[in-house]
């Protein structure tokens, strides 16, 4: 969780250690049913952080994506104006 005062933002911050995303699977990260992982190893249905985006933009939030190939991603959710 990070909170800066400058900008009124409240920061959630989650990450993982997973496969990570190429520039091109980066660019549809938030598609409803769209999975990096074509195998079907990794289970899921592409919903999740689509609906998480959705939600997000109805609070005026915003999304940021970090990401390294094979080391995994970081998405900081931010909520602006919750502190007043």
């Amino acid at each position: 969780m990070k909170v800066t005062e400058e900008t009124s933002e409240f920061g959630v911050i989650i990450e993982n250690s997973g496969i990570g995303m190429t520039a091109e699977q980066l660019s549809h990260v938030g598609k409803r049913f769209y999975k990096v992982d074509t195998s079907g190893s990794i289970p899921g249905t592409g919903l999740g952080i689509s609906l998480v985006k959705e939600l997000i933009n109805m609070h005026n939030g915003r999304l940021a994506i970090a990401n390294t190939i094979g080391q995994g991603t970081i998405v900081t959710l931010w909520l602006s104006n919750i502190i007043s």
